[in-house]
Parts: C-alpha cells; sequence; structure tokens
C-alpha cells in the first residue's frame, strides 16, 4: 500500500518503503518477515526480476 497511489497522498518510492519496513520492525512487522523481505528484495533487484 505504501508503493501505491491513494487518492488521499501520491505514491512512495520502494526505498522509502524499505525504511518504514525497517523503523517498524520489531514493533510493527515481525522482525524475521521483515528481514527476510528486505534480502529477497535486494537479491530480485539485483537479479533483474
Amino acid at each position: 500500500a505504501i508503493t501505491s497511489q491513494r487518492t488521499y497522498r501520491m505514491a512512495r518510492s520502494m526505498e522509502y518503503a524499505l525504511d518504514e519496513l525497517r523503523r517498524c520492525s520489531g514493533t510493527q512487522f515481525d522482525p524475521f518477515l521483515a528481514e527476510a523481505f528486505i534480502e529477497i528484495y535486494g537479491n530480485c533487484k539485483r537479479a533483474g526480476v
């Protein structure tokens, strides 16, 4: 939802979304799953997927 445009705000960048995921890891998001997602996203980005 962070990277999607809404009627009340513009879409945010993927880097912003990743920063938000890191910032809220352990409070709003499970830290294990947050780190796994960030790692997998980075691997996909490097592979050009």
